[in-house]
C-alpha cells in the first residue's frame, strides 16, 4: 500500500488541527472525530494517521480518549508501559521553539478486522527538524483496538525499531590486508579473512562468506548482520593483528590468529 501521510507540524496548524477534532471544520460532528464509530480498513488506515498528527501537536486530551485503560505498550527493549506511564513520558515536556517534529506512515496493513477486535501494522517514521539539520527513525508498529462501550480504544501497542547500518568508510587494499589470515574460533572451526574486490570478507567452516566493511580502523560490521553486532580487530604491542572479536551487545567470540 503506497504511504499514506506524510506530516509536518507547524504551529499555526495546531489550530486548525484542534478546529477540526472539534468539529469545527466542513461542519463535521465532533462526536465522529475522535474517533469515528466506523469498522473498516480504511477507518484505522485515517485513524492512524489522526493519531500521528495528534502526538505531533502535542494532543495529550486525544490519547486520553483512545487509550484504554488497560493500555499497554512493548517498545524493542522489552519494556512494559501502562497508560499513566505512557502519556507522561510522551507529553511531558513542552517542545522547544525551532524544533518541528515530522512522520510518516507507511505499508499499512490490517491483519485482523472483527466487529469488537482489529489488529493492525505499519511502518512508522518520526523525526525532528532541528533548523537546517533532521533527524529521524523508523518502528514498526502493531497496534490491537477493541470496541469499548461503543468506541474504539487502543488497548496494546508494540513498537520495534527498525535499525539501518551505519556508514562505511574507507580504508586502502594494503590497510586492508594487514587483517588478511586465518583465526581459530573453535576446535575444528576456522575463519579466513581475505581481500575480495576491494573488500574484506570473512568465511566461516561450513558458513557462508560476508563482507565486513570499515566503521573506522579495525572495526568492521557486516550489513547483513545485527546493525549493533561489530567485528573488532586486536593487535600486539608491535602492532600486529593477532585475533578478532566479534561483539554484540554484551556477547563476544574472539578467534585467535593462527597464520
Amino acid at each position: 500500500m503506497p504511504e499514506i501521510c506524510t506530516f509536518e507540524y507547524s504551529p499555526g496548524m495546531r489550530s486548525l488541527y484542534i478546529a477540526t477534532i472539534l468539529g469545527l471544520v466542513a461542519g463535521v460532528p465532533a462526536s465522529s472525530q475522535v474517533p469515528p464509530k466506523v469498522d473498516s480498513a480504511d477507518f484505522f488506515a485515517d485513524l492512524t494517521e489522526r493519531r500521528a498528527a495528534a502526538y505531533v501537536a502535542g494532543d495529550r486530551g486525544y490519547y486520553e480518549k483512545l487509550l484504554s485503560e488497560e493500555f499497554t505498550m512493548m517498545g524493542d527493549n522489552g519494556a512494559i508501559t501502562k497508560k499513566k506511564e505512557y502519556l507522561d513520558a510522551e507529553f511531558a515536556n513542552k517542545r522547544v521553539e525551532g524544533m518541528k517534529p515530522f512522520y510518516s506512515i507507511g505499508d499499512f496493513r490490517v491483519i485482523t478486522l472483527r466487529k469488537d477486535l482489529a489488529v493492525v501494522s505499519y511502518l512508522k517514521t518520526e523525526g525532528m527538524k532541528l533548523g537546517d539539520q533532521a533527524f529521524s527513525a523508523d518502528a514498526r508498529r502493531l497496534d490491537t483496538y477493541a470496541l469499548e462501550k461503543g468506541e474504539w480504544r487502543l488497548i496494546t501497542m508494540v513498537a520495534s525499531r527498525v535499525l539501518k547500518p551505519p556508514k562505511a568508510i574507507s580504508l586502502t587494499e594494503d590497510q586492508l590486508k594487514e587483517y588478511v589470515g586465518t583465526y581459530s574460533v573453535a576446535p575444528g572451526m576456522d575463519s579466513v579473512i581475505l581481500v575480495t574486490e576491494g573488500h574484506l570478507t570473512e568465511h566461516s567452516t561450513d558458513q557462508q562468506v560476508v563482507t565486513l566493511m570499515p566503521l573506522g580502523y579495525d572495526t568492521f560490521f557486516d550489513p547483513e548482520d545485527s546493525p549493533a553486532a561489530r567485528t573488532i580487530f586486536r593487535r600486539d604491542a608491535s602492532g600486529k593483528v593477532v585475533a578478532w572479536a566479534y561483539v554484540n551487545g554484551d556477547q563476544e567470540v574472539i578467534a585467535k590468529k593462527d597464520r
